[in-house]
């Protein structure tokens, strides 16, 4: 396969992905609306970027004009990565005008070129004509391309500013669905930005004469991220799902009595290993605490980051790692394992413990016997 037709393929492969994502993020009614849209315009964005890329392969296409508008986009791409972010985390639950000041360097640049675009016709024809052409291409001659480089970095600042705010997540929340989904995302696109660095300084670095490495690298980042997506959309997972302090805004649970309930779980569990129990159920856990089961659904959701059935399964599945670790196969089977941690099911012991560790119970096993 010649190599123009390789980033061919990878496009038309990612345009397709791309479409599919952003019609089911803005059909889709599940987890926070707002997270669903913010994401489903930054996919039509990449689409335009990608749209672009194909028109730039195909040179008999290629236009000035087309990078100007793809430069445009750009400046859009930091602020929505920070305000999804923010919204995906919980720390906000709508845009606000502030966050509108974010894309302030975007307006200033896409307003007046679609007002001259649509109100002059001599305007659309310079930019489509030879003479933008020769403009851009006597304004590129330099080596080192100042506007690209700071509109990266305008890009890349927002990068950072969401990773700060990720940071300053609560505990209970860094290991939360959102929050790994919130940090593998702004891994991807620091993973493209870094690319695009290596266009930049293409010229000074040895790699000058394979100037379509960073192009493919950034492809291939897009392609693993839209992948990711689609698989998980796939496995109906909730990537969005809507965090703990939303659902129960309207709570009147204090922060002390909070307090105490997590207590008494921690104590409930850990040292009274009532998640050994195969038929332990919210309203048995709510009995043995003297509340109410949407308190003790709360609390697990807020403080510990997880449903109950996680919550309960995730103990489980320590005490059968433990057990896995410290009993032979001669000594005790993984079916008296599983029997031992509280599950009834196999199909659902395996399952479990394969989410947990990457690994089966009896692969799991073996690695620590090695």
């Amino acid at each position: 396969m010649e190599l123009v037709k390789i980033p061919i393929l990878l496009i038309l492969i990612l345009l397709s992905q791309i479409v599919i994502i952003a019609f089911q993020l803005f059909r889709t009614e599940r987890g926070i609306l707002l997270s669903n849209r913010i994401l489903g315009v930054l996919f039509i964005i990449l689409g335009l970027q990608i749209l672009i890329s194909l028109l730039t392969v195909i040179t008999v296409l290629a236009k000035p004009v087309f990078f100007l508008i793809d430069d445009i986009l750009l400046l859009s791409i930091g602020p929505l990565v920070l305000v999804y972010s923010k919204v995906t985390l919980g720390l906000t639950r709508k845009f606000s005008s502030l966050d509108l000041v974010h894309f302030f360097p975007f307006f200033c640049l896409a307003g007046p070129f679609i007002f001259f675009l649509m109100a002059t016709p001599e305007y659309s024809k310079w930019l489509l004509g030879a003479e933008f052409h020769d403009s851009v291409a006597s304004f590129s001659q330099s080596k080192f391309q100042t506007i690209p480089f700071l509109i990266v970095a305008h890009l890349n600042s927002y990068l950072f500013l969401s990773f700060f705010y990720l940071s300053k997540t609560k505990q209970e929340d860094k290991n939360s669905v959102n929050a790994k989904w919130v940090r593998f995302t702004l891994l991807s696109f620091q993973l493209m930005v870094l690319a695009t660095y290596v266009q930049i300084f293409m010229p000074f670095l040895p790699l000058s004469n394979y100037p379509s490495i960073s192009f493919l690298l950034m492809l291939f980042t897009l392609l693993a991220f839209t992948l990711r997506v689609l698989l998980i959309g796939m496995d109906g997972k909730h990537i969005f799902s809507e965090r703990a302090s939303f659902k129960y805004e309207g709570s009147v649970l204090s922060a002390t009595e909070k307090d105490e309930l997590y207590d008494k779980l921690v104590e409930l569990f850990i040292e009274k290993q009532a998640y050994l129990s195969a038929d332990i159920s919210i309203k048995e856990l709510a009995e043995k605490l003297e509340t109410h089961p949407k308190k003790v659904s709360q609390v697990i959701n807020e403080k510990f980051g997880r449903t109950f059935f996680d919550f309960v399964n995730h103990y489980r599945i320590e005490y059968a790692k433990d057990l896995l670790k410290n009993f032979s196969s001669g000594t005790m089977t993984v079916a008296e394992v599983q029997y031992a941690s509280g599950f009834n099911s196999k199909s659902s012991f395996h399952t479990q413990f394969k989410k947990n560790t990457g690994h089966s119970p009896s692969e799991f096993r073996r690695s620590m016997a090695n």
